[in-house]
C-alpha cells in the first residue's frame, strides 16, 4: 500500500514519538512493522515512543489504536507510514 510513497528519513536507532491528543485516550495502541518475508512484527511502545530500527533501508508501519468500553468497541483508528534509516 505504501510502496512508492513518500517516506520519512530518520536516522539509525533514533527516537520517535507519536503525538496524538485523543479524548479519551484510546484503550490499545499497537505499533507493528513488515520484515522481509511480508510477516507483521509488533514493535514495543515506551509510553508513545519508539527506536527506528538500525540497519538502513525503508520500513513499513502500522500504527492502530482501539477505544473499547467494557465488551464494546467504541472506535479505532489505523495509521500506515514508511521511515527510510540513513
Amino acid at each position: 500500500m505504501l510502496k512508492d510513497s513518500v517516506t520519512i528519513k530518520v536516522e539509525s536507532g533514533q527516537t520517535i514519538k507519536f503525538m496524538m491528543d485523543f479524548e479519551p485516550p484510546p484503550t490499545t495502541i499497537d505499533l507493528t512493522t513488515l520484515n522481509e518475508n511480508e510477516e507483521e512484527i509488533s514493535i514495543e511502545l515506551q509510553n508513545v515512543h519508539f527506536s527506528a530500527l538500525t540497519q538502513k533501508g525503508i520500513y513499513y508501519y502500522s500504527y492502530s489504536l482501539i477505544w473499547q468500553n467494557d465488551e464494546l468497541s467504541i472506535g479505532d483508528a489505523r495509521y500506515a507510514f514508511a521511515l527510510e534509516v540513513d
